[in-house]
């Protein structure tokens, strides 16, 4: 069976949808869901709550406040929301 351009584009853009919707999109709407729970939280309820999780599950958190500060303005979340939670994670 020969590839025409048209059926390889076709293609690419198929995987490129099914890749987005599969893997792209739900670690958007679980950054996005962890994002508004960090910044709802009480920053007096923080260092309980992370007292409360094990060291994989605070090496995790970790990584989600590092993607949240990597897009600014991203959401509802400001950078001093993460940078608090960051700061109590750290110590």
């Amino acid at each position: 069976m020969v590839k025409t351009p048209t059926r390889q584009r076709y293609i690419c853009i198929s995987s490129f949808f099914y890749l987005f919707i599969h893997l792209v999109l739900p670690q958007l709407i679980t950054l996005q869901t962890l994002l508004s729970i960090l910044n709802s939280t009480k920053s007096t309820e923080i260092t309980n709550i992370i007292k409360a999780l094990s060291l994989e599950t605070q090496d995790t958190l970790m990584k989600y406040i590092y993607k949240g500060m990597a897009m600014p303005g991203w959401g509802d979340v400001s950078g001093s929301v993460l940078l608090g939670w960051h700061e109590k994670v750290c110590f």
